[in-house]
C-alpha cells in the first residue's frame, strides 16, 4: 500500500526537479544574453564606423574568396557569371572586451546586423 501511494509523490518530485532545472537554465541564458547586450552597447556607445580601426594606419585585412558556381558561360562575349563566397577578417582593437563580464567567454554572438553598427572593409572585385 505504501509503494502505490509513493509513486505518484515520486512522480511529482521528479516533475518539480525538471521544471526548476529547466527554469533555472532559462534564466541564466537570458541573463547571459543580456549581459553580452549590455557589453555590447557599451562598447558601441562611443564607437564611430566612419573611422577605421587603427586611426591613421593601415588596417590589415585577410580576404577569401571560394566559387561556388559557374553560370551563363558564353564563348562569344567571354561573359560569365558565378556565384562566390566572400569571407574577411580584420582586428578592430575598439571592439575589446572584458571577458569576465560576459562569463569568461573570448568570443560572443553577436546580432545578425551588426555590420551595420561597425567598421566595414570596402572591398571592391
Amino acid at each position: 500500500m505504501a509503494s502505490v501511494l509513493l509513486q505518484p509523490l515520486l512522480l511529482l518530485q521528479s516533475l518539480l526537479v525538471l521544471f526548476l532545472l529547466l527554469h533555472s537554465g532559462g534564466t541564466a541564458a537570458k541573463s547571459s544574453a543580456e549581459n553580452t547586450k549590455r557589453v555590447v552597447d557599451r562598447i558601441l556607445k562611443n564607437y564611430t564606423r566612419q573611422n577605421s580601426p587603427n586611426g591613421d594606419s593601415t588596417t590589415n585585412v585577410y580576404i577569401g574568396i571560394y566559387i561556388i558556381g559557374f553560370y551563363s558561360i558564353s564563348e562569344a562575349t567571354m561573359d560569365y557569371s558565378l556565384t562566390i563566397y566572400l569571407r574577411q577578417q580584420w582586428t578592430d582593437p575598439r571592439l575589446k572586451f572584458n571577458s569576465s563580464l560576459v562569463g569568461g567567454k573570448t568570443q560572443i554572438k553577436l546580432e545578425d546586423r551588426i555590420w551595420e553598427k561597425i567598421w566595414v572593409p570596402d572591398v571592391f572585385l
